[in-house]
């Protein structure tokens, strides 16, 4: 009985160390003119203004486990200056818990596929063409001339940024940065089957292909008469 009452405690012990806590987060964007949230591939916040003269900010609140979750930031300036901010709070009763989305909980990979704090930023034109990217992106906040981008892009220029990688949920503010595992690509096969036609035998082949089947055929009923005899 003693020894069962081990097993169960072992096993409960083991059910509450493998279970993450659960933390209830505010992020709050601020995006002239365009800007859409994404979190572990759910959207969570999204804003289309008409113009650059009035910032629009929104919020969504979340309970995610303690953990590192996927993000994704959609961001235009189509006219007039850019703004893009990302803050968080846990505790959005109290107006100075809010503060920007730190460094220290953004990670993506480098150039060379290694873990660093700091999401990816993919920039483009308004038209879909690719113009740069910048790895380690963070806090996520600029206005005007405040660009990480300068002299790159002017304080009014038109563009896209799509910023990408792992946005820490927790109450941890400096998490150990971990290792981001890079997606799996599926191996060439080893022995792919020829596409040019080189698969398809000549017509010399066929005669000795057709020449040589009626010998097969004789030389197998031979064996059976043999095989009878015996």
């Amino acid at each position: 009985m003693k020894f069962q009452r081990f097993l169960v405690l072992v096993f409960a012990a083991a059910l509450t160390a493998g279970t993450s806590a659960a933390a209830s987060v505010t992020l709050l964007m601020a995006a002239d003119d365009y800007g859409v949230v994404t979190i572990d591939g759910n959207v969570v916040i999204t804003y289309c203004g008409s113009g650059a003269s009035n910032p629009y900010t929104t919020f969504a609140t979340l309970n995610l486990t303690d953990d590192w979750h996927t993000i994704s930031i959609d961001y235009k300036n189509t006219t007039g200056t850019n703004g893009l901010t990302l803050n968080e709070t846990y505790n959005p009763s109290i107006y100075q818990d809010w503060s920007w989305v730190s460094l220290a909980v953004l990670r993506s990979l480098d150039a060379s596929g290694n873990t660093i704090n700091g999401l990816r930023g993919d920039y483009f034109n308004l038209a879909g063409d690719p113009l740069k990217t910048d790895y380690g992106e963070g806090p996520i906040h600029y206005n005007g001339a405040y660009a990480p981008w300068s002299p790159t892009f002017s304080s009014s220029s038109t563009f896209e940024e799509i910023l990408t990688g792992q946005i820490y949920i927790g109450s941890d503010a400096n998490p150990p940065l971990g290792t981001i595992n890079p997606p799996p690509v599926d191996p060439p096969p080893t022995d792919p089957p020829p596409t040019d036609g080189s698969d398809v035998p000549e017509p010399a082949s066929w005669w000795l292909m057709a020449a040589a089947l009626p010998l097969l055929v004789f030389s197998k009923l031979r064996l059976g008469r043999a095989r009878i005899r015996q």
